[in-house]
Protein backbone atom coordinates (compact mmCIF):
# COMPACT_ATOMS: atom_id res chain seq x y z
CA UNK A 1 0.00 0.00 0.00
CA UNK A 2 1.57 3.31 -1.39
CA UNK A 3 1.39 6.49 1.42
CA UNK A 4 -1.29 8.16 -1.30
CA UNK A 5 -3.68 4.86 -0.85
CA UNK A 6 -3.22 5.49 3.06
CA UNK A 7 -4.39 9.10 2.76
CA UNK A 8 -6.92 8.26 0.40
CA UNK A 9 -8.73 4.94 2.44
CA UNK A 10 -11.05 6.74 4.94
CA UNK A 11 -9.76 3.92 7.75
CA UNK A 12 -7.05 5.28 8.74
CA UNK A 13 -6.68 5.19 12.52
CA UNK A 14 -4.55 7.69 12.95
CA UNK A 15 -6.64 10.35 11.11
CA UNK A 16 -6.12 12.33 7.63
CA UNK A 17 -4.62 15.29 9.00
CA UNK A 18 -2.27 13.40 11.69
CA UNK A 19 -0.69 11.59 8.39
CA UNK A 20 -0.27 14.41 6.39
CA UNK A 21 1.92 15.63 9.03
CA UNK A 22 3.27 12.55 9.39
CA UNK A 23 4.09 11.94 5.57
CA UNK A 24 5.62 16.03 5.14
CA UNK A 25 8.08 15.31 8.08
CA UNK A 26 9.12 12.20 6.44
CA UNK A 27 9.54 14.10 3.20
CA UNK A 28 11.69 16.97 5.06
CA UNK A 29 13.89 14.49 6.34
CA UNK A 30 14.33 12.93 2.92
CA UNK A 31 14.94 16.57 1.30
CA UNK A 32 17.30 17.15 4.20
CA UNK A 33 18.78 13.87 3.94
CA UNK A 34 19.64 14.27 0.37
CA UNK A 35 20.77 17.77 0.58
CA UNK A 36 23.71 17.08 3.21
CA UNK A 37 24.73 14.29 1.39
CA UNK A 38 25.04 16.36 -2.17
CA UNK A 39 26.84 19.69 0.01
CA UNK A 40 28.68 16.96 1.78
CA UNK A 41 29.92 15.19 -1.45
CA UNK A 42 30.87 18.81 -2.96
CA UNK A 43 32.62 19.41 0.59
CA UNK A 44 30.82 22.23 1.81
CA UNK A 45 30.79 23.25 5.43
CA UNK A 46 26.84 23.54 5.75
CA UNK A 47 26.81 20.48 4.63
CA UNK A 48 28.03 19.46 7.94
CA UNK A 49 25.20 21.66 9.84
CA UNK A 50 22.09 19.63 7.37
CA UNK A 51 23.56 16.73 7.89
CA UNK A 52 23.26 16.97 11.92
CA UNK A 53 19.36 17.83 11.56
CA UNK A 54 18.80 15.01 8.75
CA UNK A 55 20.03 12.47 11.16
CA UNK A 56 18.56 14.31 14.02
CA UNK A 57 15.35 13.45 12.40
CA UNK A 58 16.44 10.06 11.31
CA UNK A 59 16.76 8.92 15.06
CA UNK A 60 13.27 10.25 15.35
CA UNK A 61 11.83 8.45 13.28
CA UNK A 62 13.72 5.61 14.45
CA UNK A 63 12.58 6.17 17.57
CA UNK A 64 8.72 6.42 16.41
CA UNK A 65 9.09 3.20 14.49
CA UNK A 66 10.41 1.25 17.39
CA UNK A 67 7.07 2.26 19.42
CA UNK A 68 5.13 1.39 16.84
CA UNK A 69 6.37 -1.56 15.91
CA UNK A 70 6.65 -2.71 19.42
CA UNK A 71 3.21 -2.18 20.15
CA UNK A 72 2.47 -4.30 17.33
CA UNK A 73 4.94 -7.42 19.23
CA UNK A 74 7.25 -7.37 16.22
CA UNK A 75 10.32 -8.05 18.06
CA UNK A 76 12.60 -8.45 14.77
CA UNK A 77 11.51 -5.08 13.58
CA UNK A 78 12.31 -3.42 16.79
CA UNK A 79 15.73 -5.31 17.31
CA UNK A 80 16.24 -3.70 13.26
CA UNK A 81 15.11 -0.25 14.27
CA UNK A 82 17.72 -0.49 17.60
CA UNK A 83 20.89 -1.34 15.07
CA UNK A 84 19.96 1.45 13.09
CA UNK A 85 19.46 3.85 16.08
CA UNK A 86 23.13 2.77 17.12
CA UNK A 87 24.14 3.70 13.79
CA UNK A 88 22.66 7.24 13.31
CA UNK A 89 23.97 8.05 17.18
CA UNK A 90 27.09 7.40 16.04
CA UNK A 91 26.92 9.19 12.92
CA UNK A 92 25.04 12.50 14.35
CA UNK A 93 27.94 12.38 16.87
CA UNK A 94 30.72 12.27 14.66
CA UNK A 95 29.27 15.27 12.66
CA UNK A 96 28.46 17.17 15.52
CA UNK A 97 31.92 16.57 17.99
CA UNK A 98 34.68 14.94 15.69
CA UNK A 99 34.27 16.70 11.81
CA UNK A 100 33.53 19.95 13.23
CA UNK A 101 36.74 20.19 14.93
CA UNK A 102 38.39 19.67 11.79
CA UNK A 103 37.12 22.80 10.07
Amino acid sequence: MTWIQIIINESIPEGKTEMSFHLFSEFLMALLSLLSGFLLIRQKPKGQIINAAAHAMVLYSLINAMGYYAERNEKSMVVLFIILAILSVIILFYHLFISNSKL
